[in-house]
């Protein structure tokens, strides 16, 4: 076993109990890709001049932003 995978069984089924209440995965997404010819960034570029759907300002100034 890896030392990042020694964790308490608390927090573990805390975080199962939160998963399976809210039926959705609730870690974050990252993606890489290559886009020499900016075909996927022209996609996204609507989305970028629209508005959030969601929009959580936190008081340490972070900001998360949620488009559909």
């Amino acid at each position: 076993m890896l030392p990042h995978e020694r964790t308490l069984s608390g927090p573990r089924l805390d975080r199962l109990a939160l998963a399976r209440a809210c039926r959705t995965h609730l870690s974050q997404v990252f993606g890489l890709y290559s886009d020499p010819k900016e075909t996927v960034d022209a996609e996204f570029a609507t989305l970028d001049s629209s508005a959030p759907a969601l929009e959580a300002r936190l008081g340490d100034g972070v900001v998360h932003r949620l488009w559909r």
